[in-house]
């Protein structure tokens, strides 16, 4: 199914430098909100059903260019973003037997990167403040260092202090080798190809702007 982590609501500010009427700089910092997608499903009476979203805190410098209007003045922004904090995943299962399970992973570590380009409107109320609005475009991609279960239970009770380490935390790696042979450390991560997942997302942006 398809899904992105980016999806959601942004909270944040942002300073900026214009050198002249028309290019100016920005950075914006911020911190994403992620809206849950969720995937059902149900076979010979088993009820599955998966909630994912994110929250992250993400630094956006971009190159801002403008036509310099007096009231109304449209404007361009481009640049790049760097994004850190969690995947989350919650997994509750519901078997024909009456029982109940739930497992939330956390998946962390590593910084996410990738472009941003906005197209925007903005009003001057006076020569101080500026109401604005934008229609913004993120590509970005996450390939994450590790992955932990956070919560177990059955039936309302805790199983997770009953796996070992390699059984509730994961490390991402390039690449590994192994020989089936040899002994899983239960006292250390186990070990599993890194990944790269979506953090894309086309939105709409609102806020004001204040110079000084």
């Amino acid at each position: 199914f398809r899904y992105s982590y980016g999806k959601g609501f942004n909270v944040g500010a942002s300073v900026g430098y214009f050198f002249n009427d028309f290019v100016g700089v920005d950075l914006g910092l911020n911190y994403l909100i992620g809206g849950k997608t969720t995937y059902k499903f149900n076979s010979d009476g088993d009820n599955y059903t998966m909630d994912l979203y994110s929250r992250m805190f993400r630094i956006n410098p971009t190159l801002v260019l403008k036509t310099g209007g007096d009231t109304w003045e449209p404007y361009a922004k481009f640049g790049v973003i760097f994004s850190t904090g969690s995947l989350l995943s919650e997994n509750s299962l519901s078997d024909s037997n009456g029982n109940d399970f739930f497992a939330k992973t956390k998946t962390s570590g590593g910084l996410a990167t990738g472009f941003t380009a906005s197209l925007g409107l903005a009003y001057s109320i006076n020569e101080n403040i500026q109401l604005f609005g934008e229609l913004n475009l993120e590509s970005v991609t996450y390939a994450p260092e590790k992955a932990g279960i956070t919560e177990l239970t059955a039936n309302g009770q805790d199983q997770l202090s009953a796996l070992s380490v390699s059984e509730k935390e994961i490390t991402f790696v390039e690449e590994y080798s192994m020989l089936w042979s040899t002994p899983v450390d239960p006292d250390s991560p186990s070990l599993e190809l890194q990944s790269y997942e979506p953090l894309s997302s086309f939105g709409v942006n609102i806020g004001a702007r204040f110079f000084f």
